[in-house]
């Protein structure tokens, strides 16, 4: 498989990173709390990575919601690809911090994401720390 252009190692972990660090991560807010979903079998070498994408990912939904969109999820996919859940925003993209964001239908119940087979829960001490870092 070809690596791409734009690809380097990361400063922790020494995985792939782009732009951002390589791997799947979700960030919602259910029951009033904050939380994510994240591929593990990609992170479980790179704590730093993912604290570096929960943070990106927690900026970039506040950003969102200051343009007075409702936002449900946003998300990141392996390779860089952001995506932003919106009520009634669909087939739309916006730009934020250079990357394009592409808004899609939310889910009809967190329950359907939380159900992703190759997502994990991130732990609610791990979200503080991460965020709380920032």
């Amino acid at each position: 498989m070809r690596r791409r252009r734009d690809a380097r190692s990361c400063q922790y972990c020494g995985g792939v990173t782009f732009k951002l660090h390589s791997g799947s991560v979700y960030l919602y807010v259910r029951d009033g709390k904050l939380k994510a979903l994240a591929d593990m079998k990609i992170y479980n070498g790179c704590r730093e990575g993912l604290k570096e994408n929960i943070r990106f990912l927690y900026r970039m939904f506040n950003n969102l919601k200051s343009r007075r969109l409702d936002v449900l999820i946003v998300g990141k996919a392996y390779n860089d690809g952001l995506y932003a859940y919106i009520k009634d925003e669909v087939n739309t993209m916006v730009v934020y911090e250079g990357f394009i964001v592409i808004i899609l239908e939310p889910p009809e119940r967190f329950e359907e994401l939380e159900k992703m087979k190759s997502m994990d829960v991130v732990d609610e001490d791990f979200m503080s720390e991460a965020l709380n870092e920032e």
